[in-house]
């Protein structure tokens, strides 16, 4: 069972965002970066959704210290506060969606599904014969589709070619120089 972990200082949002996501797994919630990062410490979770703006550790400052620490958990962040400076600091840390508020619900939660199929290899094996082999490799195109326009998008912002993009991508994720 897939485990998410909510981050954000507002009960309602984290009410909202328990209640659209689970369906997808086990999600818990906390109120601020410093409860997430003892919750990451101590159990596993296949993906965060954290807010920006919190007490106690903000939305970078965590993202920071789970690349010091080396969690490579998926973070999405969901937040009103938005700059291409930020945005583009964010990409730098290896954040792997970035969500406006006010945000959508659909928005949300196909991000999640995007993050958390990435994070599986949704293209495991499965007893169920073609039909479902043939959902795999669809939902494999829209990953990579969804990856894509993201990637265009992070690249032109750091002023970097498609190529260049991800070959920082290989070096930073792998530790190896392509």
């Amino acid at each position: 069972m897939k485990r998410i972990l909510i981050v954000d200082d507002e009960k309602d949002i984290r009410e909202i965002l328990r209640d659209l996501l689970e369906d997808l797994g086990e999600v818990l919630g906390v109120e601020n970066g410093a409860l997430a990062l003892a919750q990451m410490q101590s159990s596993h979770f296949d993906l965060i959704v954290s807010d920006y703006n919190m007490p106690a550790l903000n939305g970078m400052q965590l993202l920071k210290k789970m690349n010091e620490i080396g969690i490579k958990t998926p973070l999405i962040w969901i937040t009103g506060r938005s700059t291409k400076d930020l945005v583009v600091d964010a990409w730098k840390e290896g954040v792997f969606d970035y969500i406006e508020k006010p945000f959508d619900l659909e928005q949300v939660r196909k991000s999640v599904i995007t993050a958390l199929s990435i994070e599986t290899g949704s293209a495991e094996e499965d007893s169920r014969g073609s039909e479902s082999s043939t959902a795999k490799v669809k939902m494999n195109v829209e990953i990579s589709e969804v990856w894509q326009e993201r990637a265009l998008t992070r690249a032109s912002l750091l002023g970097l070619s498609l190529d260049a993009y991800v070959l920082h991508l290989i070096k930073r994720d792998h530790g190896v120089d392509p």
